[in-house]
């Protein structure tokens, strides 16, 4: 995990340089290099004609949907925001599904740690507005 973040980390300064050039090119080179990292490990039994189906859309849909989208985003945003982003999307997921699909309420845990993640986003991003307009101001 630890090393999957410092990874991740990484990519967004990466495409933080690639910023003139071409991100969206690297995020698709790098989304085919893990494909083909990662078709050793799919094992003997390939999904049925609908499995395929399946598949094909998340791949078009919800990787390269939000690749794009990612990558439009890169010239525009510094690297912490470019981070910040994929990060709260997997912590506020989790409310909605349990909210509505499962008709509970989150535990304690739960709620403080995505309450931090997304307070000390919004404090940060505060703090960085107030430094640029003290900074013009000057």
């Amino acid at each position: 995990a630890m090393c999957g973040g410092l990874l991740f980390g990484l990519q967004a300064m990466a495409l933080r340089k690639l910023k003139s050039a071409s991100p969206g090119q690297a995020l698709i080179l790098g989304n085919f290099l893990t494909f083909l990292v990662g078709l050793p490990a799919w094992g003997t039994s390939w999904p049925s004609p609908t499995g395929w189906l399946f598949v094909l859309a998340l791949g078009v849909v919800q990787m390269g949907a939000a690749c794009y989208f990612y990558a439009q985003a890169v010239p525009r945003v510094s690297s912490l925001e470019l981070v910040l982003v994929p990060i709260l999307e997997p912590v506020i997921c989790p409310f909605w599904v349990t909210i509505f699909f499962l008709h509970e309420l989150p535990g304690f845990w739960n709620i403080g740690g995505s309450l931090a993640v997304i307070f000390s986003a919004a404090l940060w991003s505060c703090l960085k507005a107030r430094s640029q307009s003290g900074a013009e101001a000057r």
